[in-house]
């Protein structure tokens, strides 16, 4: 739940706490929890619906696979550590994407766009 939220805290600009009690972090990292698993969902549904796949970074997570695997590093470890972590292309579509009256097909076609680039 740490690497999440400070995952969350750097990409989605959450630089504080939303109040000092126990009550109120716990509150704020379950909601951080919930919304990188919204992220998850709406990336996955993008890429099976939309048939809009981030390629470069696919391949970017088989190259360092197959690296690790020649250096005889445990794949599965590194992989559960980048595990929560979302590309900042997505998060930073996703933030003009909400903050923006924009049809779903525009939004789609400006996510095609941020992909195809690099």
């Amino acid at each position: 739940m740490e690497k999440t939220f400070d995952e969350l805290k750097s990409k989605l600009v959450e630089k504080k706490a939303w109040g000092s009690s126990p009550t109120a972090k716990s509150t704020q990292a379950l909601f951080l929890c919930l919304t990188h698993n919204l992220m998850v969902l709406l990336e996955e549904d993008i890429r099976r619906v939309e048939r809009i796949d981030n390629a470069p970074e696919r391949k970017r997570k088989a190259r360092r696979k197959e690296t690790a695997e020649k250096n005889g590093a445990n794949y599965i470890v590194t992989a559960l550590q980048r595990f929560t972590v979302r590309t900042l292309k997505f998060i930073r579509w996703l933030r003009n994407f909400v903050y923006r009256e924009t049809s779903w097909e525009a939004a789609m076609a400006r996510l095609r766009r941020a992909y195809a680039v690099f």
